[in-house]
């Protein structure tokens, strides 16, 4: 079972809306709707908290679907270059404007 579905499951059992869900880990109720349609998947951290919130094992919902994990690894190193590339136009832009003084 993907991810997203154990995590609708889940919060079904515990009689959790998406709201409620999304209040506990703070996110906002469409981000966990993306995950529960498999639009996107949650980060590394945030598996963590919805395995704490859902009493659900890491290992549950990470080995059942590697692609998964596969997905997340590749979603960090997007966030991360885009974190960067955010750094040096940040920086960029503040040398230009020094210079211009």
């Amino acid at each position: 079972m993907e991810i997203g579905n154990q995590i609708k499951e889940r919060r079904l059992e515990l009689k959790l809306t998406q709201e409620g869900l999304a209040n506990k880990l703070n996110v906002a109720r469409s981000t966990v709707s993306n995950w529960e349609i498999g639009r996107n998947y949650p980060d590394i951290q945030l598996i963590v908290l919805i395995s704490n919130e859902l009493e659900l094992s890491l290992d549950k919902l990470l080995k059942e679907k590697s692609t998964v994990v596969k997905e997340i690894a590749r979603d960090t190193q997007v966030r991360k270059s885009q974190s960067r590339k955010i750094k040096i136009l940040s920086a960029t832009i503040v040398l230009l404007v020094l210079a211009g003084k």
